[in-house]
């Protein structure tokens, strides 16, 4: 069977039947939560193993038309349970390992899935669901050749039902066919970039997002490899790029500049990756990117309910790059810009971009009146709003929802962030728009900052980066600086997810907070520049032994006795390991010694103090929440923090403050079995405590394995004891 293939189980046995022995899968888990699970399979392995699987689901009852959901860590597993199921004619509904009873009893109920792919320890963090579970573990083995599986389906029958990662209210469920993803993966073999069986993707992100699984279908039609790594790691994602000679990589949102923090390295640009496409190229850093990685970066545009849409391709690369455009029309797909009435609109007009063209979802799923409003006309109404110069370029300028309106004026939240993203102390940024009793709405603006530049100096610095680029009635009033945002799984920011803190009002330089209306301090003099010394906002920042020892010292020594405290040379002369934070609000107000357990992906906090003039005052939250943000950038997956005994010493006030501050802020207390070192006056010995840790970014719960992984990497990195 050679003929192009028109579902999933036909990719897959075209697949084995062309390129046998050919490397199809590299499940390269290292840094995540089940190192365990990786593994390398062929073309041939690919086929053999999702027929097995397709067997043990069907003999469970699982029959064509069913809706399963999966609910798995990145592993060879998840795809083919996927393909399984497709083989079998049900559709798979993919469930984020980060969801948690309500959202995932509601996607099970809207789905109607008749069972949950999952681990034991991944179901614990959704129970309780009436929805049957099915232990992956219980799927292995040789199934009884006497199940008979069913008919293969047509190309229009349902391979998912693809819930999307919105930024408003439920998700709706994308019902996307086999036709789909064949259309999609095969658009990337006959146009650009063109792959072929000697090509290797890698893909970093969630199982249960779009784009792993078109990955894994475009490597199913073209014969390329996939590299699939548990998360996206921004210090080691091009270490795995230029390890296994991949060749092309596709990313999104925040991910390139993420990259861009990293420090430069010789290997930069040693590698063999041909092909980069990104959605959302930063304009400004566009340049950047390929000059120190030396490969051409392309925009892409594509939505869950569409597939792959907008691109820009070999032939226009070089005119595109730092322009921001996404580029033209893939082949069969058409583009138009329309008005509130779904007029088209002239070139250089923004409206909303609609589209139309083969391979789209089917619709939204048990919304008939949702789909017919995103398909009205015949055009499905992407809820962008763009322009289309003369030629068919289009530029993305905001979301038709996502749009401040100011004293009569519509602002355009997208415009205004990349104009912030443009600067280099940005590193990611969400514009809103919040109540004003004068104009309706005023425009504030959430700015995550490089590693490079300090907070307090940078407000009115960006301030006048954006009077210098837009229109002033466009610039932000309020102005507040975070250590990250919530994001959605396809890296987006969930602005619904932020909540509103200390902030910056540039036109009365005052700092008010938490809300925009309500200030919490008088206004300073006239025509005083934004933070000031004394009432600038706390921030991290790394140790510096001239500005911070006496009063860092001080901290350290009064919030802890002797007997549990180790030198202070040997704190701030810390190891090559570990990192020394101070929190700085008009002088240090606390500090954190943390070391990074060496090859895993677990920090450890050694101390953690708050001054003690200052605790009750939102210090402590702020240390801790610095601190996660920081660790969450770098990739990491688990904070752990000292052992705590509260049944040891339960009248200690300190002790119990301490636990109770660790529980408010989102720190769990974890039975294990720890070790008591001989340097803190105890045995030496392995006794039953009570460890704390928080799990961090995309990082799974601290249970079962992944506890036990983060157990070992404490006695062996912290203590030097092997278990």
């Amino acid at each position: 069977m050679t003929d192009d293939p028109r579902s999933l189980p036909q990719a897959v046995r075209r697949a084995a039947e062309l390129w046998p022995d050919r490397t199809a899968w590299i499940f390269d888990l290292r840094e995540g939560p089940e190192p365990q699970t990786s593994a390398s399979l062929t073309f041939a392995e690919v086929a053999d193993s999702a027929e097995r699987l397709a067997r043990h689901l069907h003999a469970r009852g699982i029959a064509p038309g069913d809706r399963v959901a999966v609910m798995l860590h990145n592993r060879p597993q998840y795809s083919l349970i996927w393909l399984a199921l497709a083989r079998i004619g049900a559709t798979m509904v993919p469930l984020s390992v980060k969801s948690r009873h309500d959202d995932a009893a509601w996607i099970l109920g809207k789905s109607r899935s008749v069972a949950v792919v999952t681990t034991p320890e991944l179901a614990g963090s959704i129970s309780p669901v009436s929805t049957p579970i099915i232990d992956i573990a219980d799927l292995t083995g040789a199934p009884s050749n006497a199940i008979a599986l069913p008919v293969e389906p047509d190309p229009t029958s349902l391979a998912n039902v693809q819930f999307t990662s919105g930024t408003t209210g439920h998700p709706k469920g994308c019902q996307l066919s086999h036709d789909y993803w064949l259309y999609l993966a095969s658009s990337l073999v006959t146009g650009f970039p063109r792959l072929t069986a000697d090509d290797r993707m890698l893909t970093a992100q969630a199982m249960s997002y779009m784009d792993p699984q078109w990955n894994i279908a475009a490597g199913l039609v073209s014969g390329a490899s996939v590299v699939v790594l548990d998360g996206f790691h921004p210090a080691t994602v091009w270490d795995r790029l230029r390890e296994h000679s991949a060749t092309y990589f596709y990313c999104v949102a925040s991910m390139p500049v993420l990259m861009l923090t990293t420090p430069p390295s010789p290997l930069d640009r040693d590698h063999r990756v041909r092909v980069i496409q990104c959605s959302a190229i930063p304009p400004a850093r566009h340049g950047e990117l390929e000059e120190r990685w030396g490969v051409p970066w392309f925009e892409v545009f594509g939505m869950t309910e569409t597939g792959g849409d907008i691109h820009v391709t070999d032939d226009d690369h070089d005119q595109c790059v730092g322009t921001g455009t996404i580029g033209r029309p893939k082949a069969g797909r058409e583009a138009r810009i329309v008005d509130a009435d779904d007029q088209p609109l002239p070139a250089g007009a923004i409206g909303e971009l609609t589209l139309r063209g083969a391979g789209m979802m089917a619709g939204y799923d048990d919304e008939p009146e949702a789909t017919a409003r995103a398909f009205r006309g015949g055009w499905l109404h992407t809820g962008d709003l763009a322009r289309q110069d003369e030629r068919g370029y289009i530029w993305l300028v905001g979301r038709v929802k996502d749009v401040v309106r100011r004293s009569g004026e519509n602002i355009a939240a997208r415009e205004v962030e990349d104009t912030l993203v443009s600067h280099p102390a940005v590193r990611l940024a969400a514009v809103v728009g919040v109540p004003d009793d004068i104009c309706g709405e005023e425009v504030k603006a959430y700015v995550v900052l490089t590693n490079d530049h300090d907070a307090p100096e940078i407000v009115p610095e960006l301030h006048a980066h954006c009077l210098e680029r837009i229109a002033r009635f466009k610039v932000p009033r309020y102005w507040e600086v975070r250590g990250d945002l919530p994001r959605t799984p396809s890296e987006r920011v969930a602005k619904k997810e932020i909540v509103p803190g200390r902030t910056w009002d540039s036109d009365t330089s005052t700092w008010i907070g938490p809300r925009a209306d309500r200030p919490t301090s008088e206004p300073s003099s006239e025509g005083s520049p934004p933070p000031t010394q004394r009432d600038r906002p706390a921030s991290l920042v790394a140790f510096d032994a001239g500005r911070h020892d006496d009063a860092v010292r001080r901290i350290y020594e009064t919030s802890f006795p002797a007997s549990v405290r180790a030198d202070w040379s040997s704190v701030s002369g810390h190891r090559a390991d570990e990192e020394l934070l101070v929190l700085e609000d008009d002088g240090p107000a606390g500090f954190a010694l943390i070391r990074h357990l060496g090859d895993t992906s677990f920090t450890f906090v050694r101390y953690f103090a708050i001054d003690s003039s200052r605790r009750s005052s939102g210090h402590g939250a702020c240390l801790l929440g610095g601190l996660v943000d920081r660790l969450t950038c770098q990739g990491r997956t688990a904070l752990l923090l000292d052992v705590e005994d509260p049944a040891g010493e339960p009248g200690h006030a300190e002790h119990v403050r301490r636990i109770a501050f660790y529980e408010r802020n989102g720190v769990q207390l974890l039975p294990v079995a720890d070790y008591a070192p001989p340097e803190h006056g105890a045995t030496g010995e392995v006794v039953p405590l009570l460890l704390m840790g928080r799990p961090l970014g995309d990082g799974p719960e601290l249970t079962g394995a992944h506890l036990d992984t983060a157990i070992a990497a404490v006695m062996r990195h912290r203590y030097g004891v092997v278990s």
